[in-house]
């Protein structure tokens, strides 16, 4: 494999277009949308959610107005506090999603911050 442009640019280090296409360095929309339902399983907060995820607010909130709108997760309000639980329709998400990581394991990373991944059933 060949090496694409020089030592100080932003794109240092990577391969040709023959490269291996699951040696990636970031987290698709799948992967991010499967996390934040994992996170949302037991109810959560944004705050909690983008910690856990190691990503900011402003990416979680984009996140979470989508997943809602899809009715993937529901909004309970506990007092002060706004937590995002997993509905229904998300636990079907995920239980897809990870039949799919199953039948290509190099997909996902197994880094992984979560235990999506490798998750037993």
């Amino acid at each position: 494999m060949e090496v694409v442009i020089g030592k100080y640019s932003p794109h240092y280090g990577i391969v040709a277009s023959n490269a291996p296409i699951f040696n990636k360095r970031y987290r698709s929309s799948f992967e991010i949308v499967a996390l934040i339902l994992e996170v949302a399983c037991e109810g959560a907060s944004r705050f909690t959610l983008a910690n856990r995820l190691h990503t900011n607010y402003i990416q979680i909130q984009r996140y979470l107005d989508y997943l809602i709108k899809m009715r993937f997760i529901d909004v309970e309000s506990n007092g002060k506090r706004i937590l995002y639980k997993t509905s229904k329709k998300g636990v079907e998400f995920l239980s897809l999603y990870r039949t799919l990581v199953k039948m290509f394991p190099g997909a996902v990373e197994a880094k992984a911050p979560l235990s999506i991944v490798v998750k037993s059933e």
